[in-house]
Order: structure tokens, then sequence, then C-alpha cells
């Protein structure tokens, strides 16, 4: 999904960032917020309402903020006084400005999926939807109730109410599967896997960095 994609462009923009605590600090963001989504997606129906909208992308945004102004400061005090560690420190600029886009593009995606997660079939869709079943089958009852049936005898009659009752029910299981998108056949299992692979890896990589710095 999209915001797959965009944590792995993340991933490689803060790979580009000079070492340093502010880079393990925005790479342990990530890999938190890795956790997040799937925490925010498993088979429980209320999970998504113990989670607020705040996330571990502010933490990032606002270490991002805190390298612009250094870098804005630095500049407009005098390029030429910048010291070693002001300048290994800070990434460049087209880098710092596609980790704010990919952020952004992040906090919309993580808002249009929670509302989607929030937008369930009312209790009316079901009733008017069964109302509708038991409709069709006491009209079918009702006509068929007759002593002289002119285009169907007995066993044509069985097979085709067996056919209204398996038609109904099979409708009313698909409509039960549909009501959480984390169970049932149609799930969003599969997407939510490569996000495990995808905190595994940046999980690891947060790891070599430290291992680096000792």
């Amino acid at each position: 999904n999209l915001e797959a994609s965009q944590i792995r462009m993340l991933q490689t923009m803060f790979d580009s960032f000079p070492s340093g605590p502010v880079q393990d600090k925005i790479r342990r963001y990530l890999v938190q917020y890795t956790s997040r989504i799937l925490s925010e997606c498993q088979h429980a129906q209320e999970t998504w309402r113990r989670h607020s909208m705040d996330s571990e992308l502010t933490g990032i945004l606002h270490e991002l903020n805190q390298l612009s102004v250094r870098k804005q400061v630095a500049g407009t005090a005098n390029v030429g006084y910048q010291t070693h560690d002001q300048v290994e420190h800070s990434p460049s600029d087209p880098i710092l400005g596609q980790s704010y886009t990919a952020i952004q593009v992040l906090m919309e995606e993580r808002s249009k999926r929670m509302t989607a997660m929030q937008s369930t079939f009312p209790i009316l869709h079901y009733t008017i939807v069964s109302a509708l079943a038991g409709c069709i089958l006491m009209a079918f009852l009702i006509e068929t109730d007759q002593e002289l049936l002119v285009f169907f005898n007995s066993v044509q009659l069985r097979l085709l109410w067996a056919a209204l009752v398996g038609a109904f029910t099979a409708l009313a299981i698909v409509i039960y599967d549909l009501r959480d998108p984390f169970d049932g056949s149609y799930n969003v299992a599969r997407s939510v896997q490569q996000l495990r692979t995808l905190r595994k890896t940046l999980a690891l990589s947060f790891s070599d960095s430290d291992g680096n710095g000792l």
C-alpha cells in the first residue's frame, strides 16, 4: 500500500542523513510508527478507538523542523563560520524537502485509513437487506401455496426454494464478512504482512547504525 511505500522512501532518505543522534532518533520514530500501524490493524474491532490521531510522525516532523531551524540560523549568521558539527549534522535541502513531503503524505494516508475504519455499515443497512430477503421468500411461499400450479411441479418448487434460501444465506455471510476488514475472507492481512517485513528491515538498519556508532 501507499503507507508502506512512503515508509520505505523515508528509510532511504533518513539513511542519507549524516550519522548522529538526530538520525538515530528519527529512525527509532519510524520503527515505532510501523509498529503503530500494525497495532492499529488488529482483529479487534475496537482497537482503532484506543488510538489518537497523534503519532510518531509528529516527533519526526519536530526533528525535521529543528534541523531546518538550525540550518537557517547557521546560514543567516555566516556561512563561513559554520562549525564542522553543524555541517556534518545537516542534511541537504532537497532531501529535507522530500522528507517533509513524504511525512505529509503519510499523515494524509493515516487520516484516510482511520476514517475508513470508522465508516462501518449502519444497523439500518442490515435491517433493510434482511427485510427485502424476507419479503421475497414470503411472496414465493404465498404464490406457491395453491392446489394447481401450471409452471412447476413439487420437485421444481423445492429446488427453487432451496436455491433462494441458499442465495440469501450466502449473501448474509458475505455481508457479515465485510463488517470487519481484519477478519474473514475479505481482509487486509496480506497488506499488513509487508509492514512486518518492513519493520524488521528498519530494526536491522537501526541496529547496524548503533553497532557502527559503538
